[in-house]
């Protein structure tokens, strides 16, 4: 899959993630994940939570500028961390409500 949107490196973002389908070992992530860049369609997070790629989740992003934004996402790819087994990296596909990227370009 080729990445087709710009990513943009973002300090201060986090976000909390949702599954839409649960069973008895997997819950609601209220853990906060560190956010390391963003685009319209998506955005690369890091968690010490596991998570399957292709799952389903309910996104809340939390920007640096205080607002919220909300969408329901899949996980597109999951990476180990060299220096850390317990820390992997995650990609999160927008399926809906693309984020509005006007407020992070530059004028």
């Amino acid at each position: 899959m080729l990445r087709q949107d710009y990513r943009l490196a973002i300090d201060n973002a986090w976000l909390q993630l949702h599954r839409t389908l649960t069973d008895n070992n997997a819950g609601d992530s209220s853990t906060r994940h560190h956010v390391f860049n963003i685009s319209r369609g998506g955005l690369r997070f890091s968690s010490t939570e596991i998570f399957e790629t292709q799952e389903r989740v309910n996104v809340i992003l939390h920007l640096p500028n205080d607002t919220e934004h909300k969408s329901l996402g899949r996980i597109c790819y999951c990476e180990p961390d060299e220096s850390s087994k317990a820390c992997i990296y995650y990609g999160v596909s927008f399926l809906d409500n693309f984020l509005d990227m006007t407020p992070f370009q530059k004028p």
